[in-house]
């Protein structure tokens, strides 16, 4: 059933943002060419004809970034706010399904849109490069990242961005969920539960850095290699502990406390 529910949830949201990855990564051609056209020519945003085209390509497609990852927000919002809490809540929960059920759909839905949104964004940009003939500095780049960072490092904090957006799509559901506890203006008051949210696990996540670092660390210290493959994994763990007790929650207000009225 679990397997059906993802399938739905893929289907819903992918109506609108498959056109607009298609949209993007064909900008990014036109971006590739307008930027060779730049960079052969040796001149950068400058004023006149040719110029002028370049900025509007230029502006259209970094338009087209912002708005793919805003639209990706706004779907993984919309899909759990439309089918859980609006009127297809009643349908929803009327199915012979586990809450969790619902929310791992939800979840695991969420976080594919978020993951392949990140892709396409990198992708894009790629191919934009490759046409200009500007990726040798960025696989430069790369090399230089690879020999400079430990291999251990470089895993930790691709985990961590792992585990992050897990829990990221999962404290939007938490802000959802808490702002359905009110009887009035419910959206708005998600809005500022997420805020709350935000705010709270950041100021969490830098009394952890605190006190990994120690608040009488030589500042040296803080670029010493061991010291931050400590500080990275104590990230990836709260991170995680922090998804856990997301989860936890959230499941149990759409359990005991969801509200349709």
């Amino acid at each position: 059933m679990l397997g059906k529910l993802i399938k739905y949830d893929l289907r819903a949201a992918g109506r609108m943002l498959i056109f607009l990855y298609i949209a993007v990564l064909a900008m990014a051609v036109v971006f590739g060419f307008s930027l060779k056209n730049m960079v052969s020519s040796d001149y950068y945003f400058a004023v006149g004809g040719t110029d002028t085209l370049n900025v509007i390509v230029t502006i259209i497609y970094i338009v087209l970034l912002v708005v793919m990852l805003l639209l990706t927000f706004v779907m993984i919002v919309r899909q759990f706010y439309k089918n859980m809490l609006c009127g297809q809540g009643y349908l929803m929960n009327a199915l012979p399904v586990k809450t969790w059920m619902h929310l791992a759909s939800k979840t695991i839905t969420g976080f594919i849109w978020a993951i392949v949104s990140s892709i396409v964004s990198i992708l894009s940009l790629l191919i934009a490069l490759c046409i200009s003939q500007e990726y040798a500095s960025i696989w430069a780049v790369i090399q230089e990242v690879l020999q400079t960072f430990p291999h251990t490092l470089i895993a930790l904090y691709a985990a961590g961005l792992f585990v992050g957006a897990i829990g990221s799509v999962l404290m939007i559901y938490l802000a959802l969920m808490l702002g359905n506890l009110f009887n009035k203006h419910k959206l708005g008051m998600a809005i500022l539960m997420f805020i709350v949210l935000l705010i709270g696990t950041g100021s969490v996540r830098s009394v952890v850095w605190m006190t990994t670092a120690g608040w009488l660390g030589d500042d040296a210290y803080l670029f010493d290699e061991y010291f931050m493959i400590d500080a990275a994994a104590a990230q990836v763990v709260l991170a995680a502990v922090m998804a856990v007790v997301f989860w936890i929650v959230t499941n149990w207000l759409m359990k005991k406390k969801l509200n349709l009225d």
